[in-house]
């Protein structure tokens, strides 16, 4: 409980009250679970078996908690009337009651599904108006605390995992698994309002619901587990062990002497064969994926109030509303639910969208390794998002009906560009790829056409089958996309958002310095190379006019073309080679050498004035490190005078890098540089360790770039100085 009272020559009196309050009670368990076959004999000890003998149940939840907390706060202001007028200035009042309960469960059913459940719930304490002077007032707040306030915010979530027991069977004890399910669900109130006659009423808009629903299923396979399954494989596998020392030479006489048992058994001429045979085959070493879906819907108009779990038990006399389908997840359309059994509100003016959303994310990765020290690792990954929007009321007939909807939503998805990278401009800044996207838009147009029973036949005076012109977004799109990923023209291309990601990758070897020539003067020598390309539509919506018929787009614009279903403003595809060629040695007297080039592009199609955007990048990186030891510092630190000496770390980079944009212009057909120059880069660094916690470094960095049109001018900068690094953490 908190008093403050305040008063000076303006202010009679002023005094603000809070009350606060909470309780809690937490229950933590660690139950045995019931194992009904753990001390089985007999068949069940076999290993095929032990899925069933490590069946468990676990009969207690293994948590509990519930808290409620109640915050009131109420301040009374009353003002001096200092004007010397004869009038009286009433309080002011500024009041909240508000109450909050927490609910929480853990229950691990088995050792592999787990479930947890936590809820809250917000409420209004409503109190009369003004000072709370009287019986009847007091005797208002006291029901309404009885009743837990007015409910205003409700919200739980559920989630279920289940890791999959691929580890007891044998034959698939080489993948790990896990499976996950989550629900949230959520009401909010309609504020309260004033009607004509001055009088607080319930919002005719009705409340809120909305729920989500996500499902994730991740797997990891450790291919060598399988491999070694089979016993040439795993003797493949396994590490050389180091040659043992050879034994002493034996006395002349007894050479004649020894057993034949000592002889070894030679090799067969296939053993190289077999060998190399299965390297390949055990090239792939492990290997990971996941996928998840992210589904949620959001209605506007609800008329129930939720009770225990978020269900409102005595809607109507039904079962309850909403369902335990929409309480838990479900993402079928709660509407025709809602119309039969009255959920919703018959106010006409209701102003709240309902909307679903939609989100898949698919990752995958896999390493392989064709020979020692040669590793490879393959990536790709897929992103779609879809919204969905609409407003959804009762007409004054009390006949629900869909006005305006609309879709937004972006994709990304990695991709495969290499075959294109290396095309240089000519001197005119002309580029083949672009030149191929110039051509392809005559062959994409008829693919299209074809494909399209709406297609009215015929072509234009440009040559376009009729719907699929020049400008056609489709056709634009697949032929950009054919052009700049080196395929031809085909079918297979034009996909709105493609479904299966192309490999990325990334190749290290660091075998070079295993070599003798190297051994004696390297500690490390390794090689590297990145490829990453990623195809991207930022954002992109649903067209208005859009109608199909069989499947297809059948209305067309002004200009003669097909309208299509969603409209991109542009997509892009950006490419890093990160790096293209990279060295990273290690010598034995503590030097370290870098070098690296870099490649990037990234290549942008705008649909309103059709232009594609490449912007081009070339970096070359050369990198020097040393590590001079037990240098002496020349400051003493701490007492007795005694200087340190630790070792002092020093690091240069010189970088330089060429930028170039070039728009290139469809209609116009032309290529125009833009912007773009060349930076010249220099790092210098000194690190002197004082202790564990205390660096010292001083720094030099400079950087000028000259750009290549005349429209910018030369900059350069300058950095140098010292700084003081001190770790508090320990």
């Amino acid at each position: 409980y908190t008093e403050v009272y305040h008063r000076n020559y303006n202010i009679e009196y002023s005094l603000a009250k809070t009350h606060q309050g909470s309780i809690g009670y937490n229950f933590n368990n660690s139950p045995k679970p019931f194992t009904p076959f753990e001390k089985s004999q007999g068949l069940l000890q076999s290993k095929w078996f032990r899925l069933v003998k490590d069946i468990n149940i676990n009969p207690m939840p293994s948590g509990l908690n519930f808290r409620a907390s109640i915050d009131r706060a109420y301040s009374e202001t009353q003002l001096r009337n200092n004007t010397g007028l004869p009038f009286k200035l009433d309080p002011t009042f500024i009041k909240s009651y508000s109450m909050q309960r927490n609910y929480g469960l853990v229950w691990d059913l088995t050792r592999s599904l787990k479930l947890d459940f936590n809820a809250d719930a917000q409420s209004t304490i409503d109190e009369p108006a003004g000072r709370i002077d009287s019986r009847e007032e007091k005797d208002s707040i006291i029901t309404n605390l009885k009743r837990l306030g007015r409910l205003t915010q409700y919200h739980h979530n559920a989630n279920a995992t289940y890791n999959i027991p691929f580890n007891k069977i044998p034959l698939t004890d080489w993948i790990n698994g896990n499976f996950k399910y989550g629900a949230t669900y959520g009401w909010t109130a309609s504020p309260l309002y004033r009607d004509t006659l001055g009088e607080i009423r319930d919002n005719p808009w009705g409340n809120t619901i909305s729920n989500s629903q996500t499902k994730q299923f991740n797997a990891n396979l450790t291919l060598t587990t399988l491999y070694n399954k089979i016993d040439y494989l795993k003797k493949l596998n396994q590490p050389k062990r180091p040659a043992p020392p050879k034994p002493k030479r034996l006395p002349a006489d007894t050479l004649g002497a020894k057993n034949d048992s000592t002889k070894k058994e030679k090799p067969s001429f296939l053993e190289p064969v077999f060998r190399g045979l299965a390297t390949l085959v055990t090239m792939v070493k492990t290997a990971s994926g996941s996928y998840s879906e992210t589904n949620g819907t959001s209605l506007p108009g609800f008329r129930g109030t939720p009770d225990a779990l978020g269900q409102d038990w005595n809607f109507n006399g039904n079962a309850g509303a909403p369902d335990w389908g929409f309480l838990f997840g479900s993402q079928q359309d709660p509407r025709p639910r809602a119309i039969r059994n009255h959920w919703l509100t018959l106010d006409t003016t209701i102003n709240a969208f309902f909307s679903t959303s939609h989100n898949t994310t698919l990752t995958g990765r896999i390493s392989i390794e064709p020979i020692k020290s040669f590793k490879i690792e393959l990536s790709g990954n897929r992103s779609f998002t879809l919204n969905h929007n609409e407003y959804f009321r009762a007409g004054p007939d009390g006949v629900f009906h869909s006005y305006s909807p609309t879709e937004t939503g972006n994709f990304s998805i990695s991709y495969l560009t290499w075959s294109t990278q290396f095309v240089k401009d000519g001197k005119d800044y002309s580029n083949v790829n672009f030149e191929n996207f110039k051509n392809n838009l005559t062959a994409m147009s008829a693919i299209l056409a074809g494909e399209n029973p709406n297609t009215p036949g015929g072509l234009d005076t440009s040559g376009y089958n009729l719907g699929y012109g020049k400008s056609q977004q489709e056709v634009l799109t697949y032929a950009f996309l054919s052009a700049y990923t080196g395929n031809s023209p085909s079918s297979k291309i034009a996909k709105r958002f493609p479904a299966i990601p192309k490999p990325n990758w990334r190749i290290t070897y660091d075998g070079l310095g295993r070599l003798k020539f190297f051994q004696s003067f390297v500690q490390s020598f390794s090689l590297s190379h990145g490829y990453r390309s990623v195809y991207s539509i930022n954002a992109f919506s649903q067209n208005l006019l859009y109608e199909e018929n069989k499947g297809y787009a059948s209305k067309r614009d002004t200009a003669g073309n097909f309208i299509p279903r969603y409209e991109f403003q542009q997509i892009t595809i950006s490419e890093q080679l990160s790096p293209l060629i990279g060295i990273d040695i290690t010598f034995k007297n503590s030097l370290q050498a870098r070098f690296e080039i870099k490649k990037d592009r990234t290549l942008t199609l705008a649909y309103s004035n059709i232009q594609i955007t490449e912007v081009r990048g070339t970096e070359y990186t050369i990198g020097l490190g040393y590590k001079f030891k037990r240098v002496v510092f020349p400051i003493a630190v701490g007492g007795g005078g005694k200087k340190l000496a630790n070792d002092l770390t020093v690091k240069a980079d010189v970088g330089l890098r060429n930028n170039t944009t070039i728009l290139r212009k469809l209609v116009e057909g032309t290529n125009q540089p833009s912007s773009g120059g060349k930076t010249l880069s220099l790092k210098l660094s000194a690190d002197y360790p004082i202790s564990d916690r205390f660096n010292v470094r001083a720094f030099y960095e400079y950087s000028s770039n000259n750009p290549f049109v005349s429209s910018s001018y030369p900059t350069s900068n300058t950095l140098a100085g010292f700084s003081l690094r001190f770790t508090l953490a320990q």
